[in-house]
């Protein structure tokens, strides 16, 4: 049985990055729409002080998200959005107002857009944290592959982060062949691995590992690693080194193999 997760954790690695994002921080507030969000505001809310700005940076968003989240298809979309707002939730708690009339005032602002409002529902805690954290590994390992090559040593920081958050579930994942985020996290690791020898170019004097430990008991099916080749977009990523390193692990043993079998049948005759 599917787990009340498992859309997200296996949307999570399309979800936009590096400045494509909904970040509230950045976003600059649609004011040319913002009588829809005083009026659903006041409509489903008991105080509209901590719902106007990110309402209407979402608005901002919703126009433009096309162009920003160019992997997903409309529906996942609205999966999207239904994670940003949640996110919009936790960020901006009001104890006058219910996280049920906050989803009822997203819905109903939705409805007058992109027909996401039958999207938008209260995601648990647990998965949302979940979620996040595969969120977060997924734009930390993106912006280390962006970095150019005048990039100081601070800027591969983020490795450690990266590092930190995938090990966190150690415990919670280790022999878990059933678990729906354990397997996203498993194609995470796989993602890393044919990508890391760029990371390891461009940050040499941090201590970075060409692979992330496993923490399953099984490796990964073939179609688990064919969704990183159609889904995660890692081809362009697949630098020289990845080459290398699936050339030394594959290719080289072969040979040996090949020519000790050569010489045997050699030696027989």
């Amino acid at each position: 049985m599917a787990s009340e997760g498992k859309i997200y954790y296996e949307l999570v690695k399309l979800f936009p990055t590096g400045g494509d994002e909904f970040d509230t921080s950045i976003i600059k507030p649609d004011e040319s729409n913002s009588r829809n969000c005083v009026l659903f505001g006041q409509k489903n809310l008991s105080d509209i002080s901590t719902f106007l700005t990110p309402c209407k940076q979402l608005v901002a968003y919703i126009n433009v998200i096309e162009s920003k989240c160019v992997k997903l298809n409309v529906a996942q979309r609205c999966i999207y959005l239904n994670y940003c707002i949640n996110g919009i939730f936790r960020n901006t708690k009001n104890e006058k107002n219910s996280e049920s009339q906050l989803i009822t005032a997203y819905k109903d602002l939705l409805s007058q857009f992109n027909g996401c409002s039958n999207n938008i529902e209260s995601i648990k805690n647990d998965v949302f944290t979940k979620v996040q954290d595969l969120y977060n590994i997924y734009s930390l390992h993106n912006k280390l592959m962006n970095m150019d090559s005048s990039s100081t040593q601070n800027d591969c920081k983020g490795y450690n982060e990266l590092v930190e958050t995938y090990m966190k579930y150690k415990i919670p994942c280790e022999g878990k062949t059933d678990n729906d985020f354990c397997r996203a996290l498993e194609i995470f690791k796989i993602y890393y691995r044919l990508s890391a020898g760029t990371i390891l170019g461009k940050c040499k004097d941090t201590d970075i590992n060409i692979d992330l430990p496993s923490f399953q008991s099984f490796h990964v099916d073939d179609s688990a690693e064919s969704e990183v080749d159609l889904n995660g977009d890692f081809s362009g990523h697949l630098d020289h080194s990845a080459y290398g390193l699936l050339y030394t692990t594959i290719f080289i043993p072969f040979s040996i193999v090949l020519v000790i079998f050569s010489i045997v049948f050699i030696l027989y005759k």
